[in-house]
């Protein structure tokens, strides 16, 4: 047998152990997670045929040579785009920012959060989801008194 041909079956028998060690543990994702479930998580913002979703590392900051902390001195991550103020300190102290924006509806408008992990970001999504408040709940985000997160403002007093 070939190095290469040994190298892929040693990787045919690893996944199948992995596979199997998965399977006995009800886990169906190599990293520890069910694929399957995070997929109709996120499916679950977008309702519209033109809709979409991004999830980003770093993406503001870094390109722009900046780090979390100068892009927000700079007003660039609002304080309503957070999963919470708690998850913002923490972001902005490690400079580690995930961001998810999604345009359930249409390529116009759209919602986005930022958190300072990965799972705290789908646990923001998750927890929104048990919460009860499912696709058709949302507010329009075409809406003046919603926020660019979808979660809907309080008015401004400005009647």
């Amino acid at each position: 047998m070939s190095e290469r041909q040994d190298m892929g079956a040693s990787a045919v028998a690893e996944t199948g152990s992995h596979a199997s060690r998965h399977a006995a543990s009800g886990v169906d994702g190599p990293l520890g997670f069910d694929p399957a479930r995070i997929e109709a998580l996120l499916r679950s913002l977008l309702r519209g045929l033109f809709s979409s979703l991004t999830i980003s590392f770093n993406d503001d900051h870094a390109c722009n040579y900046m780090t979390a902390q100068q892009w927000a001195h700079d007003g660039d991550y609002p304080a309503e785009d957070w999963v919470s103020e708690a998850e913002r300190d923490k972001a902005l102290a490690t400079n580690s920012v995930w961001s998810i924006q999604w345009y359930p509806d249409t390529p116009v408008g759209f919602c986005r959060l930022h958190a300072s992990s990965l799972d705290a970001l789908v646990g923001a999504i998750a927890m929104e989801a048990r919460q009860g408040r499912d696709a058709e709940e949302r507010p329009d985000p075409k809406d003046d008194s919603a926020g660019r997160n979808g979660i809907a403002q309080p008015p401004s007093g400005d009647s």
